[in-house]
């Protein structure tokens, strides 16, 4: 069993010599020199990555708000070409509706549907013939 300790103890003053010795010491510098110069270099690249990716989001917004303002000033454009009657919008495409105007009738799309629901009596009292002419009751 003395032996056995001995031998521990052997180990033991060798293994601190080494931990001891100025070139382990100079060797466990460098590496903890090393380690850090890597990490400093690996933080300098990510926030460069970081920057270009920020510029790059600010150019995309930029680049976003132009193509709203050039969507709004051709629907503005549109609209003053189509008139009033037609409320085009790049959203939601409308057709203009068949509407007889004088019994406000709606009918989308099918302007015979609209003309045959007139109602051709007038509030006067007389009627109209489907080709327009006007009789008194």
């Amino acid at each position: 069993m003395s032996q056995n300790n001995s031998h521990v103890t052997m180990f033991d003053r060798l293994q601190k010599s080494i931990y001891n010795s100025q070139s382990y010491q100079r060797l466990k510098n460098k590496k903890f020199k090393d380690a850090i110069a890597f990490l400093s270099n690996r933080i300098s690249s990510t926030e460069s990555e970081n920057n270009s990716l920020n510029a790059r989001i600010n150019s995309l917004e930029y680049e976003t708000n132009f193509l709203n303002a050039r969507i709004n000033s051709l629907e503005e454009k549109l609209n003053q070409i189509s008139g009033p009657f037609f409320n085009i919008s790049l959203e939601t495409p409308q057709f203009p509706p068949s509407v007889d105007l004088l019994s406000n009738h709606y009918e989308p799309n099918n302007p015979e549907l609209a003309l045959s629901n007139f109602d051709y009596n007038t509030p006067s009292g007389g009627t109209y013939s489907s080709d327009n002419h006007f009789s008194a009751n």
